[in-house]
Formats: C-alpha cells, structure tokens, sequence
C-alpha cells in the first residue's frame, strides 16, 4: 500500500494528538486524587467513647439468654455549630491536659 507524505503526516500528528490526550485525562485524574487525598488528609477523625460497666459471667449468661431476639441499635447525631466545636475542642484540651499532669504526678511519685 503506497502512502503520500501528507497521510503519513496526517497519521503521525493523529497519533501525537491520541497520546496527548490521554496523558491529559491521566494527569487531571491524578490531580483530582491529589485534591482528594489533601482534604481527607486535613478533615480531623471523628472519636466515639462507648462506655458500660464490666459485666460478670453469671450476668453475660442471663444477659445472653434473655436477650436471643434481633435486637437494632440506633446510631443519630446532629451537626454541630462551630461555637459548640470550638467549647468541645477547648474541653477535650482541658481533659488532656489534666489527664497529662496526673500522668506526670504519678510518674514523680514512682521515681
């Protein structure tokens, strides 16, 4: 098959473009994953303190064989305004705090 100049030519630049443009989708693909990941980066992990009382086997027992019915546990929450993050993140500093200096006490007190 005999090809003139012009549709060699032609075909290269076709073929520079292809390449071309799917190098461009790849990389505002990976941008986007970077953009993605900075975020999730910076969003801070939400904390959940699940609290009860040690039960003793004689209660796991009667607990467990009360209680051999489905049972469905409701999970709600609601958006706080950033006043009531703030006065929660100015608690939870106070509470490391005073759980930090209690560490040290007793750490000065075994030493």
């Amino acid at each position: 098959m005999k090809t003139s100049l012009s549709t060699k030519s032609l075909l290269v630049i076709a073929s520079l473009a292809a390449v071309v443009g799917a190098a461009t989708a790849f990389q505002s693909n990976s941008d986007q994953q970077k953009n993605l990941n900075t975020k999730v980066a910076t969003q801070k992990m939400q904390k959940v303190v699940v609290s009860a009382k040690r039960m003793s086997a004689e209660e796991k027992l009667s607990f467990d064989l009360q209680n051999s019915a489905m049972q469905t546990v409701v999970i709600s929450a609601k958006r706080l305004t950033t006043e009531q993050k703030n006065a929660m993140d100015a608690q939870e500093r106070a509470e490391q705090n005073t759980s930090a200096k209690s560490a040290s006490a007793r750490n000065s007190i075994k030493g």
